[in-house]
């Protein structure tokens, strides 16, 4: 299971749920169909995704049984999972959770570190790479990021100029 969202408050009268999401769009819960909500009480049910559009800076989603302003209340909070493999993705896209944890190189073969996280910013992510207590923030472009190998748990990059202080590394 995945966690890839919360559910902040109800929407309206009609059982729609205000959610924050952890994923880039709405496509990742219609193309998982099925959502698990985990309440603050620990209860974790089952639900169909009905609909999801992008409202402001949020998302606004509708949940097959959920008909009422008192149906949302009791999934104030609460946390929303998917099916890993109900996940779908394109070709050279990965999900955080497969990068977190990869082993990162220059292509000239010098080890930098892991990547311990991953931000968010406007226009790409950036890694965090972290090797004993330095860190090195690496942009994920196509510029910067030249290979992602999954099975073998590592990421090859190029030294764009300015990018590494190469004496610090």
């Amino acid at each position: 299971m995945l966690l890839v969202g919360k559910v902040i408050r109800p929407h309206g009268l009609g059982g729609l749920l205000r959610i924050r999401s952890y994923a880039r769009s709405e496509n990742s819960f219609m193309d998982a169909g099925t959502l698990y909500i985990r309440s603050v009480l620990g209860e974790i049910h089952k639900y169909v995704v009905s609909s999801v559009r992008p409202h402001k800076n949020i998302f606004l989603m509708k949940l097959e049984g959920l008909e009422s302003i008192h149906d949302a209340e009791k999934l104030r909070d609460a946390d929303i999972f998917i099916n890993k493999e109900g996940l779908t993705r394109e070709e050279g896209e990965f999900f955080w959770f497969e990068l977190l944890g990869l082993e990162v190189y220059l292509d000239t073969g010098e080890h930098l570190g892991s990547i311990s996280q991953i931000i968010s910013t406007g226009c790409n992510d950036v890694y965090v790479v972290k090797k004993e207590t330095k860190e090195i923030l690496i942009p994920a472009t196509y510029d910067v990021v030249k290979d992602v190998d999954l099975e073998n748990g590592k990421m090859i990059i190029s030294a764009i100029e300015g990018l590494l202080d190469l004496n610090e590394v």
